[in-house]
């Protein structure tokens, strides 16, 4: 009995403990871990939201770069890391392709803590402005004219583009020849220069592209045509069920205490809820996007089961 009691003291003390760390929360730096490389969009969203979660947390958040194997060794880092709310990850939709694709050393569910999305948007499907191709009609007559007669740029195996496009030709009934290339921005190169024709692409380096008319936007990713983009259909029309919208969001290692998950959930959100922050993801046709961590947590779910299925059916061999 008096065992029983020691125990059961201990334990309460351990639940106090606890809850007095997340009261004190945050009481030094954060390090929210970027998996690309500094420069990019995600790093600038990054780096403009740290100061925003940091004015309202009344600590430095500071944008850690893990860049290298599709992020995968950012993913490991942070879910080796003490589950504490002092190294979290701003990551991509590209998490739940590379999860689908290969075999980690982590559970990509069990061992994180989702905290909130903060945008999405979707992929756009591009071709060179002196392509035949003017509209998605012509898009998919084209390649069941004439199977594989069109090249595909993707940043990378197992990339959200990548998929993107494997689930649109599973639900169309066409085929393409995919290539992949190291990064966005060499994919549409290859796209201005006609060594591919045809891109699921998205980002800021797209928009001048296409505002130029060096590119021309077919078609959208998304269910149903997108608010910045309204007069571009929906892939949908055309291949029903392969609709996707791409995301960002930001999580933690597994075992985070609630009170610290519910600290960061409303920093990040009202970072995302200014306008600075909204007008920044609109130029990148982007959408705010704020959840409950719950909420996130079953995007995840969601998006990993549905690349599973498509690799399986597209015959993908696991990493």
């Amino acid at each position: 009995m008096r065992k029983m009691t020691k125990i059961l003291v201990a334990l309460v003390m351990c639940l106090f403990a606890v809850q007095a760390r997340a009261d004190d929360y945050p009481s030094r730096p954060i390090r929210l871990v970027v998996p690309f490389d500094a420069g990019g969009s995600v790093d600038t969203i990054a780096r403009v939201l740290a100061e925003k979660v940091r004015q309202e947390l009344g600590q430095p958040v500071i944008v850690e770069n893990r860049g290298g194997a599709g992020g995968i060794i950012a993913f490991q880092e942070v879910v080796n890391a003490k589950p504490d709310g002092y190294t979290i990850i701003l990551g991509a939709s590209s998490y739940t392709t590379i999860a689908a694709l290969y075999n980690l050393s982590f559970d990509p569910v069990k061992d994180i803590t989702p905290i909130t999305l903060i945008n999405h948007g979707p992929l756009i499907i591009t071709v060179n402005a002196k392509s035949p191709v003017k509209n998605l009609a012509n898009f998919v007559q084209a390649l069941k004219a004439n199977p594989h007669s069109m090249s595909f740029g993707a940043p990378g195996v197992g990339s959200a583009s990548d998929f993107s496009a494997y689930r649109f030709e599973q639900a169309s009934g066409t085929s393409m020849v995919h290539v992949p290339y190291k990064s966005d921005g060499l994919v549409l190169e290859a796209l201005l220069s006609g060594e591919i024709q045809v891109a699921f692409a998205s980002g800021p380096a797209l928009v001048p592209m296409l505002t130029s008319g060096m590119l021309r936007a077919v078609a959208v990713t998304s269910p149903t045509p997108w608010p910045t983009l309204p007069n571009l259909p929906s892939i949908t029309t055309v291949a029903p069920g392969s609709g996707y919208v791409a995301w960002h969001g930001v999580w933690g290692p597994a075992g985070m205490p609630p009170a610290v998950v519910a600290k960061l959930n409303k920093a990040f959100d009202d970072a995302v809820e200014s306008p600075d922050v909204q007008k920044l993801f609109r130029t990148d046709l982007r959408e705010p996007a704020t959840s409950t961590p719950q909420e996130f947590g079953q995007v995840i779910v969601h998006d990993i089961a549905q690349w599973k299925a498509v690799a399986k059916q597209a015959n993908l061999k696991l990493h």
